[in-house]
């Protein structure tokens, strides 16, 4: 009888030591490497090397875009990179299907990780990067070295899939301001020459510090072959390389509710033994300009860094904030200077603005040389039999 209640004690004993075991796992936390500025955090599992990014401060000139996530806020996280290897496996960055040979480490002011699959070795390096959209290190470099430690060439490709989110919301629409629309609020699919130096979408022209910007200006950046705009089930769950678009409603898919992503992709190139090639992008936050009046928010936005020879584009947002009150005769205006030219309509009028109603603007300028220039968009127009005039600049360098 002894015998007994000791065996039910020790197995009592190891009921608890498991209870506790699996409460002690539950509270560890789930990210194990960090990188964190003044701007955002970037969180890196430790696990599969998979990132989320949040802003710490955002725009330190408002206090509504803190500590909000810019990625989606799951776990396990959804920013994940494919590697395509010979047009034949498709596997994830981080995965089962391949090795760690470095887990997720802090080197400096980076955080890199190495993983290996077959004869190809490829490098995750996350650093901070002075943004071409705001000159402060509000922006996350996002690099994979791709290296064919093999005897034979081989065909290498990357698959990047950014879970967009901006704040607690998820279904606004993308500003992409050189394509003919120049907004995206429905799945949609980008290659070439129509990929553009970047993508932005903001919350709106009263708070416009809650604010993405992805793009391809500056320090390395390299621009993808495809984007796709699509929601985060379809990019998801598509085979192989490439998310197939099968409807123009919104960014639901397979039978899930509207949750936006992003796609990039670059085509296998060839990489031979012993040699490395690699990619890179930015995520971030940037900054735009604004001006707020009794009766109208503005919103501005465009890079503040171009390479001579490229295209600038200019998105702004006009919104009338008054609940009674419509502003009539606005007229929207852009002029350029300095290494900058126009070249598109300078000049947009309507005829009123209702109470609460916003409209957008855009325009297409290039930077031919060198140099430094300034863009400057201006607002008139009337309101309560006042008149109303405000003008918003923004300097551009020109490398």
């Amino acid at each position: 009888m002894q015998y007994v209640t000791n065996h039910a004690t020790v197995i009592r004993n190891s009921i608890r030591i498991l209870i506790l075991f699996f409460i002690v796992s539950i509270a560890l936390p789930v990210y194990a490497v960090e990188l964190k500025n003044g701007y955002l955090r970037v969180d890196v599992n430790d696990n599969n090397a998979r990132i989320r990014i949040y802003t710490t401060s955002g725009n330190p000139e408002y206090g509504s875009d803190d500590n909000q996530p810019l990625t989606g806020d799951f776990d396990p996280p959804r920013t994940a990179a494919i590697i395509n290897i010979n047009n034949q496996k498709f596997v994830k960055f981080g995965s089962r299907d391949g090795t760690f040979t470095q887990p997720p480490t802090h080197q400096g002011n980076k955080i890199i990780a190495k993983w290996k699959i077959d004869s190809i070795e490829i490098t995750q390096i996350i650093a901070f990067m002075k943004s071409a959209f705001s000159g402060t290190e509000d922006t996350v470099k996002i690099k994979y070295l791709l290296h064919n430690t093999g005897a034979s060439t081989a065909l290498i490709g990357v698959r990047l899939i950014f879970d967009t989110q901006l704040g607690d919301r998820d279904q606004y629409p993308f500003i992409v301001p050189h394509i003919e629309t120049h907004r995206i609020n429905t799945e949609n699919q980008l290659t070439g020459a129509m990929v553009g130096d970047y993508w932005c979408f903001w919350n709106d022209p009263s708070e416009p510090s809650s604010f993405i910007v992805s793009g391809f200006i500056g320090d390395h950046l390299v621009h993808p072959d495809i984007i796709t705009f699509a929601g985060y089930a379809r990019i998801s769950k598509a085979q192989g390389m490439l998310t197939e678009i099968k409807n123009k409603k919104g960014f639901a898919g397979n039978g899930e509710p509207a949750n936006s992503a992003v796609e990039y992709i670059w085509q296998p190139k060839e990489i031979k033994p012993g040699t490395k090639d690699g990619i890179a992008v930015c995520f971030g936050t940037g900054k735009v300009s604004k001006k707020t009046t009794d009766d109208i928010d503005i919103a501005v936005f465009s890079p503040i860094e171009q390479i001579h020879g490229r295209k600038i584009f200019i998105a702004a947002q006009i919104k009338n904030h008054s609940t009674v009150n419509s502003i009539r005769k606005l007229t929207i205006r852009c002029t350029v200077s300095g290494s900058i030219a126009l070249r598109s309509q300078n000049t947009f009028s309507e005829k009123k603005l209702d109470p609460g109603e916003s409209t957008w603007y855009f325009w297409e300028t290039e930077a031919p040389t060198a140099g430094s220039g300034t863009l400057q968009i201006s607002v008139s127009g009337s309101a309560r039999a006042r008149h109303i005039q405000e003008n918003i600049t923004r300097t551009v360098s020109i490398k």
